[in-house]
């Protein structure tokens, strides 16, 4: 573990010594009605430590503007830099607990607390071992209140908060989860992206205590309507822990399988349906597009009768569905209306595997049988004229 290091100084407009700084704060805390233990003969970190412990209070003041309170802790914040090193993880947390304890919280207030946080967060060395505990704590803040825009998280940048942290997996799977819950309600795909994230993190030894977790994810990738391809879910270590188990072996149909496998699961097990609260409506039209993709991955040319058969549609939906696939990218294809047919030129693999790999390298194979054929052509042009 690194060794802890002190904060250095907030950036502050104040033209005053860190005593005098002290002693106007504590005297605004006494006109607020907040009670500090007495300072006299004492060190002044211990009189930043006192101003931390019970700055609380101030939140819950509607008299205050949001812009005073924002000035008084970042002058407060400013004054980190007396505190000894030994006390600065202890002192961080509790800093952090006061602005988010529940007896305080106010939503005009969530920006500048936000702020605060990111700006404690920004301060610690990446790899310092409070740098992880301040995020979590900023990020179950955005998950209590709802504050997603505010933390304006991506996989991108979850990405680098884990690297800047040097996140162990069960922080990266605590981290991920706690993504997962501020944006599963209104960003489903992203929500998605993230929780598959927390899953990769279980491994053989850990996989059966992290068995709902993997359960949830399966639930979230199948309801996401931007996610249409489930082959690394199905393949990830934690799998192994529910294997048995239905939910699995609608994912294995999500995989492979088409619209047949789907309703003859469905007849079987409809009950897990409304144990999960998988959209049964949804689902269908989703294996109805995979059932597609799976039809252009083997043909050239479609038969519009094999599409309402095999999709078990109405022949007037199979211009929408056709037009549905290609704008979420699952083949490449043309409507042809006078031959009754779609014209297929690529599609997206639902599962890559040892067939996959031999189609690769056969295609490469014909590609460098043919640059050959191309050079010895050129070579014979040029012994010609020489």
């Amino acid at each position: 573990m690194n060794k802890p290091k002190p904060i250095d100084c907030f950036p502050t407009w104040l033209d005053t010594s860190e005593e005098k700084q002290i002693e106007e704060l504590e005297e605004y805390f006494r006109t607020k009605k907040i009670e500090l233990p007495e300072t006299s003969g004492t060190e002044n970190s211990e009189r930043v430590i006192a101003l931390i412990e019970h700055c609380g209070p101030l939140f819950s003041d509607s008299t205050l503007q949001s812009q005073d309170l924002e000035g008084v802790f970042f002058s407060i914040a400013s004054l980190f830099c007396l505190i000894p090193v030994e006390k600065v993880s202890e002192v961080v947390n509790t800093f952090a607990d006061q602005i988010l304890s529940e007896e305080t919280q106010k939503d005009k207030n969530a920006p500048i607390k936000m702020r605060i946080l990111n700006l404690f967060y920004i301060h610690f060395e990446n790899g310092d071992p409070h740098k992880f505990g301040l995020l979590i704590k900023r990020v179950n803040y955005a998950v209590h209140f709802k504050l997603g825009m505010l933390l304006n998280a991506d996989q991108s940048k979850a990405a680098q908060w884990v690297k800047q942290c040097r996140c162990t997996p069960p922080q990266k799977r605590e981290l991920y989860k706690a993504l997962w819950e501020v944006y599963h309600l209104n960003h489903r795909s992203l929500a998605a992206a993230f929780l598959g994230e927390s899953v990769k993190t279980l491994t053989d030894e850990d996989a059966a205590s992290g068995a709902e977790l993997t359960r949830l994810s399966i639930t979230e990738a199948l309801m996401d309507k931007q996610q249409y391809v489930f082959d690394d879910l199905l393949n990830l270590p934690a799998m192994k822990a529910i294997a048995a188990e239905p939910l699995h072996e609608l994912l294995k149909i999500f995989v492979s399988g088409k619209l047949t496998d789907f309703k003859a699961f469905l007849v079987k097990n409809s009950q897990l349906f409304d144990s999960t609260g998988l959209d049964v409506q949804v689902l269908t039209k989703k294996m109805q597009l995979l059932t597609l993709t799976s039809m252009a991955t083997t043909r050239s040319e479609i038969d519009f009768s094999l599409v309402e058969r095999e999709l078990d549609i109405e022949p007037a939906s199979v211009d929408s569905t056709v037009i549905e696939a290609v704008c979420l990218k699952l083949m490449t294809a043309k409507v042809d209306q006078i031959n009754k047919k779609i014209v297929v030129s690529g599609s997206t693999v639902r599962q890559f595997g040892p067939e996959q790999w031999k189609e690769i390298h056969d295609k490469l194979s014909i590609f460098r049988k043919n640059l050959n054929s191309i050079r010895n052509r050129f070579e014979s042009i040029t012994n010609l004229k020489s």
